[in-house]
């Protein structure tokens, strides 16, 4: 733990790694520079949330309007940025589809829909696990016309806009923990974006191979370690770590821009 958040505190200290373009956007908003105190305050902020602890506010948040950005501007600690309560604040500010949901993050979706098909998979169920927006599922949608698609998310929020974008498609508000109660296992499962936020991503795994049918796939994307610098995730895995820490489902890895491609196939 001490040396995980010794790294993190290095990381945006010191600027030892780059944030990754999906960061930058956000990170524009603060509107050309950062003080270097500011800089510092947040590295702190950020070690300090690892324990659940933060230094006072940084002034004029709402100058920010990324709602993401602006969090962590506030000087919410990690846990409190990852919380159903602020998750529900971001997908709810009017700024959310101007200033968060950008053109890069919507390619996003798109290069994790060309990844999808590279796998020569043909589902019959697919489960968007911490599905957002919707943005996903609807690029998947393309891809498995035929095929029963279910989007998940525990913030109630986020539900809603997914609803209100995609009315064709199902969403429930469930988090990733509580995904046995779905009663029923998936050929395909996709989880993007998400366990990077998580305390207990290892229990999140496990939650999702349970609910995997045999033969079938969980696809996975977080951030690339050694080039997220983001404040707001617990985790930061590069290959190597991602494979040694879940080596027992011996992931296939690729890379593409700024993130990881995890493929775990159910035996």
């Amino acid at each position: 733990m001490v040396r995980n958040a010794v790294k993190l505190l290095a990381r945006q200290t010191l600027g030892w790694l780059p944030p990754p373009a999906s960061r930058v956007a956000g990170r524009a908003a603060l509107d050309g520079g950062t003080p270097v105190r500011d800089i510092i305050k947040r590295g702190v902020n950020g070690f300090l949330g690892l324990f659940h602890l933060r230094l006072s506010r940084i002034e004029d948040p709402e100058a920010v309007l990324d709602p993401a950005m602006r969090s962590l501007v506030k000087g919410l600690s990690v846990k409190e940025h990852n919380s159903r309560e602020n998750m529900d604040a971001i997908y709810a500010d009017p700024n959310l589809m101007t200033h968060y949901f950008t053109p890069e993050r919507l390619a996003f979706y798109r290069q994790v829909r060309g990844r999808l098909l590279r796998l020569a998979v043909e589902p019959s169920d697919v489960l968007d696990v911490g599905c957002g927006s919707g943005h996903l599922l609807a690029e998947v949608k393309k891809l498995f016309p035929s095929a029963r698609l279910m989007g998940v998310d525990f913030s109630p929020e986020s539900i809603k806009v997914a609803r209100r974008l995609n009315p064709a498609l199902v969403f429930e508000v469930l988090s990733i923990f509580d995904v046995e109660k779905l009663g029923r296992q998936y050929d395909l499962i996709l989880c993007t974006e998400l366990i990077e936020h998580l305390e207990e991503a290892d229990i999140a795994l496990e939650k999702l191979v349970a609910i995997c049918r045999p033969g079938g796939a969980i696809v996975i994307t977080v951030p690339h370690g050694r080039k997220d610098a983001f404040l707001g995730h617990f985790n930061f895995w590069t290959p190597e770590s991602f494979r040694r820490e879940f080596r027992k489902w011996q992931p296939y890895i690729g890379e593409f821009e700024n993130y990881l491609f995890i493929v775990i196939r159910r035996r």
